[in-house]
Protein backbone atom coordinates (compact mmCIF):
# COMPACT_ATOMS: atom_id res chain seq x y z
CA UNK A 1 0.00 0.00 0.00
CA UNK A 2 3.01 2.74 0.81
CA UNK A 3 3.95 2.61 -3.17
CA UNK A 4 0.82 3.00 -4.37
CA UNK A 5 0.55 5.84 -1.89
CA UNK A 6 3.51 7.54 -2.95
CA UNK A 7 2.02 7.33 -6.66
CA UNK A 8 -1.08 8.42 -6.02
CA UNK A 9 0.17 11.42 -3.79
CA UNK A 10 2.88 12.84 -6.14
CA UNK A 11 1.30 12.15 -9.39
CA UNK A 12 -1.81 14.11 -8.05
CA UNK A 13 -0.31 16.68 -6.99
CA UNK A 14 2.11 16.93 -9.89
CA UNK A 15 -0.61 16.93 -12.36
CA UNK A 16 -2.48 19.74 -10.12
CA UNK A 17 -5.11 17.42 -8.83
CA UNK A 18 -5.10 17.24 -5.37
CA UNK A 19 -8.78 17.68 -5.29
CA UNK A 20 -8.96 14.09 -6.20
CA UNK A 21 -5.96 12.56 -4.49
CA UNK A 22 -7.92 10.39 -2.36
CA UNK A 23 -8.97 9.10 -5.71
CA UNK A 24 -5.48 8.35 -7.12
CA UNK A 25 -4.04 6.76 -4.29
CA UNK A 26 -6.69 4.08 -3.94
CA UNK A 27 -6.66 3.64 -7.35
CA UNK A 28 -2.71 3.20 -7.37
CA UNK A 29 -2.92 0.90 -4.08
CA UNK A 30 -5.43 -0.96 -5.76
CA UNK A 31 -3.67 -1.95 -9.14
CA UNK A 32 -0.46 -2.43 -7.13
CA UNK A 33 -1.76 -4.79 -5.18
CA UNK A 34 -4.11 -6.59 -7.99
CA UNK A 35 -2.14 -6.46 -10.87
CA UNK A 36 1.31 -5.61 -9.51
CA UNK A 37 2.96 -5.77 -13.25
CA UNK A 38 1.57 -2.73 -14.09
CA UNK A 39 4.13 -0.24 -12.36
CA UNK A 40 6.05 -0.74 -15.34
CA UNK A 41 3.76 1.29 -16.95
CA UNK A 42 5.06 4.05 -15.02
CA UNK A 43 9.07 4.20 -14.98
CA UNK A 44 8.79 7.26 -16.79
CA UNK A 45 7.46 9.01 -13.69
CA UNK A 46 9.89 7.63 -11.56
CA UNK A 47 11.62 11.83 -11.73
CA UNK A 48 8.68 12.82 -9.91
CA UNK A 49 7.49 9.86 -7.80
CA UNK A 50 10.77 9.20 -6.06
CA UNK A 51 11.63 12.86 -6.09
CA UNK A 52 12.45 13.17 -2.61
CA UNK A 53 14.40 10.10 -2.78
CA UNK A 54 16.86 11.64 -5.75
CA UNK A 55 17.31 14.65 -4.01
CA UNK A 56 21.76 15.35 -4.22
CA UNK A 57 22.17 13.03 -7.03
CA UNK A 58 22.90 14.18 -10.37
CA UNK A 59 21.21 11.63 -12.48
CA UNK A 60 17.97 9.17 -12.21
CA UNK A 61 17.30 5.97 -14.21
CA UNK A 62 14.55 3.22 -14.58
CA UNK A 63 15.36 -0.29 -15.45
CA UNK A 64 13.98 -3.91 -15.18
CA UNK A 65 14.23 -6.57 -12.30
CA UNK A 66 15.64 -9.23 -14.57
CA UNK A 67 18.50 -6.75 -15.48
CA UNK A 68 22.25 -7.14 -14.01
CA UNK A 69 24.21 -4.07 -13.35
CA UNK A 70 28.15 -4.16 -13.55
CA UNK A 71 30.31 -1.08 -12.51
CA UNK A 72 28.68 1.85 -13.52
CA UNK A 73 31.44 3.97 -13.59
CA UNK A 74 33.56 1.65 -15.75
CA UNK A 75 30.29 1.56 -18.18
CA UNK A 76 29.32 5.07 -18.14
CA UNK A 77 31.35 7.71 -19.69
CA UNK A 78 31.81 11.35 -18.57
CA UNK A 79 30.65 12.80 -22.16
CA UNK A 80 27.35 10.69 -21.16
CA UNK A 81 27.28 12.20 -17.72
CA UNK A 82 28.14 15.79 -19.01
CA UNK A 83 27.40 16.75 -22.57
CA UNK A 84 23.83 14.73 -22.67
CA UNK A 85 20.39 15.21 -21.01
CA UNK A 86 18.87 11.58 -21.63
CA UNK A 87 21.00 8.75 -22.28
CA UNK A 88 19.81 5.09 -23.44
CA UNK A 89 21.74 1.84 -23.97
CA UNK A 90 20.10 -0.41 -26.60
CA UNK A 91 21.56 -3.98 -28.23
CA UNK A 92 22.74 -2.51 -31.49
CA UNK A 93 19.57 -1.83 -33.22
CA UNK A 94 19.37 1.64 -33.11
CA UNK A 95 17.11 1.93 -36.38
CA UNK A 96 14.78 1.24 -33.49
CA UNK A 97 14.37 4.33 -32.12
CA UNK A 98 12.94 4.69 -28.39
CA UNK A 99 14.01 4.30 -24.76
CA UNK A 100 14.91 1.41 -23.09
CA UNK A 101 13.39 -0.01 -20.55
CA UNK A 102 16.68 -1.97 -19.38
CA UNK A 103 18.12 1.62 -19.12
CA UNK A 104 17.95 5.54 -19.71
CA UNK A 105 19.56 7.58 -17.79
CA UNK A 106 17.86 11.31 -17.12
CA UNK A 107 19.60 14.37 -15.83
CA UNK A 108 17.93 15.09 -12.65
CA UNK A 109 16.08 18.35 -12.97
CA UNK A 110 12.82 19.50 -12.55
CA UNK A 111 11.96 19.69 -16.79
CA UNK A 112 13.34 16.46 -17.33
CA UNK A 113 11.24 14.60 -14.60
CA UNK A 114 7.91 16.04 -15.99
CA UNK A 115 8.53 14.68 -19.39
CA UNK A 116 6.10 12.20 -18.81
CA UNK A 117 2.84 14.49 -18.67
CA UNK A 118 2.91 14.89 -22.53
CA UNK A 119 1.52 11.71 -22.62
CA UNK A 120 -2.04 11.50 -21.97
CA UNK A 121 -2.14 8.01 -20.50
CA UNK A 122 0.47 9.29 -17.56
CA UNK A 123 -0.82 12.85 -17.58
CA UNK A 124 -4.31 14.52 -18.00
CA UNK A 125 -5.64 11.20 -18.45
CA UNK A 126 -4.02 9.56 -15.82
CA UNK A 127 -7.33 9.01 -13.51
CA UNK A 128 -9.30 7.87 -16.58
CA UNK A 129 -7.19 5.24 -17.56
CA UNK A 130 -6.18 3.95 -14.33
CA UNK A 131 -10.10 3.42 -13.94
CA UNK A 132 -10.72 1.85 -16.74
CA UNK A 133 -8.07 -0.89 -15.76
CA UNK A 134 -9.36 -1.54 -12.42
CA UNK A 135 -13.04 -2.07 -14.66
CA UNK A 136 -11.53 -4.28 -17.26
CA UNK A 137 -10.16 -6.53 -14.39
CA UNK A 138 -13.75 -6.30 -12.57
CA UNK A 139 -15.53 -7.05 -15.99
CA UNK A 140 -13.59 -10.53 -16.49
CA UNK A 141 -13.90 -11.42 -12.93
CA UNK A 142 -17.90 -11.30 -12.89
CA UNK A 143 -17.25 -13.89 -16.07
CA UNK A 144 -15.30 -16.13 -14.26
CA UNK A 145 -12.54 -14.76 -16.37
CA UNK A 146 -8.73 -14.28 -15.24
CA UNK A 147 -6.90 -12.36 -17.36
CA UNK A 148 -4.24 -9.64 -17.61
CA UNK A 149 -5.93 -5.67 -17.71
CA UNK A 150 -4.72 -3.44 -20.50
CA UNK A 151 -1.09 -2.40 -20.41
CA UNK A 152 0.52 0.76 -22.34
CA UNK A 153 4.49 0.79 -22.78
CA UNK A 154 6.35 2.80 -21.32
CA UNK A 155 8.63 2.81 -24.09
CA UNK A 156 6.33 4.01 -26.89
CA UNK A 157 4.93 7.35 -26.27
CA UNK A 158 7.71 8.57 -23.80
CA UNK A 159 9.92 7.94 -26.25
CA UNK A 160 8.10 10.24 -28.75
CA UNK A 161 7.39 12.82 -25.83
CA UNK A 162 11.68 12.89 -25.35
CA UNK A 163 12.64 13.09 -28.95
CA UNK A 164 9.95 15.98 -29.36
CA UNK A 165 11.09 17.78 -27.11
CA UNK A 166 13.03 21.25 -27.24
CA UNK A 167 16.47 21.45 -26.24
CA UNK A 168 16.99 17.80 -25.08
CA UNK A 169 20.22 16.42 -25.78
CA UNK A 170 19.67 12.70 -26.34
CA UNK A 171 22.24 9.85 -26.92
CA UNK A 172 21.24 6.03 -27.80
CA UNK A 173 24.52 4.10 -27.32
CA UNK A 174 25.02 -0.15 -28.36
CA UNK A 175 26.17 -0.93 -24.67
CA UNK A 176 23.30 -3.23 -23.45
CA UNK A 177 23.22 -7.22 -23.82
CA UNK A 178 20.40 -9.74 -23.98
CA UNK A 179 20.25 -13.41 -23.90
CA UNK A 180 18.24 -13.15 -27.28
CA UNK A 181 20.56 -11.24 -28.80
CA UNK A 182 21.96 -12.34 -32.44
CA UNK A 183 25.61 -11.20 -31.42
CA UNK A 184 27.95 -14.30 -32.09
CA UNK A 185 30.36 -13.49 -29.67
CA UNK A 186 30.66 -12.06 -25.98
CA UNK A 187 33.81 -11.81 -23.83
CA UNK A 188 33.99 -12.62 -20.16
CA UNK A 189 37.62 -10.50 -19.31
CA UNK A 190 38.90 -9.10 -16.12
CA UNK A 191 34.90 -9.60 -14.60
CA UNK A 192 33.35 -7.50 -17.31
CA UNK A 193 31.24 -9.02 -20.72
CA UNK A 194 32.23 -7.39 -23.82
CA UNK A 195 32.13 -7.73 -27.17
CA UNK A 196 33.35 -6.86 -30.53
CA UNK A 197 32.83 -3.09 -31.18
CA UNK A 198 29.80 -2.27 -33.42
CA UNK A 199 29.18 -0.15 -36.50
CA UNK A 200 28.71 2.71 -36.11
CA UNK A 201 24.92 4.03 -36.49
CA UNK A 202 23.45 6.97 -37.27
CA UNK A 203 19.96 8.59 -37.12
CA UNK A 204 18.95 11.07 -39.32
CA UNK A 205 15.33 12.83 -40.37
CA UNK A 206 13.15 10.30 -43.23
CA UNK A 207 14.43 11.50 -46.37
CA UNK A 208 17.85 12.22 -44.87
CA UNK A 209 19.18 8.88 -44.15
CA UNK A 210 20.40 6.54 -46.76
CA UNK A 211 18.71 2.67 -47.33
CA UNK A 212 20.47 0.48 -43.85
CA UNK A 213 21.64 -2.95 -45.20
CA UNK A 214 20.78 -4.65 -43.02
CA UNK A 215 21.65 -7.79 -44.62
CA UNK A 216 24.32 -8.59 -42.17
CA UNK A 217 25.49 -5.73 -40.02
CA UNK A 218 27.69 -6.79 -37.70
CA UNK A 219 29.86 -8.18 -40.40
CA UNK A 220 33.31 -7.46 -40.98
CA UNK A 221 34.93 -6.21 -44.57
CA UNK A 222 35.63 -10.02 -45.14
CA UNK A 223 32.65 -12.01 -43.66
CA UNK A 224 33.89 -12.08 -40.35
CA UNK A 225 33.23 -11.22 -37.09
CA UNK A 226 36.35 -11.27 -35.31
CA UNK A 227 37.88 -8.39 -32.88
CA UNK A 228 41.40 -7.33 -33.25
Amino acid sequence: GGLGSLFGLKLASALGATNKLTRYMNLFRAAFRDFAYIITEYKPTHGTVFADYLAGYSHWSYTDSDVLVGDLPLHLSLEELTEYDVVTYHFGDAFRLYLRGQFSLHRNTPRLARLWTACHHLGAGLLDELEAKHMLVKRLAAEGKHGRTRFLSAEGCYSHAVASASGIRLKFAAKAFADWSDDREFYLVDGAVRRCPQPTQTWLPPGEAPPLDLSNPWADEVGEAACE
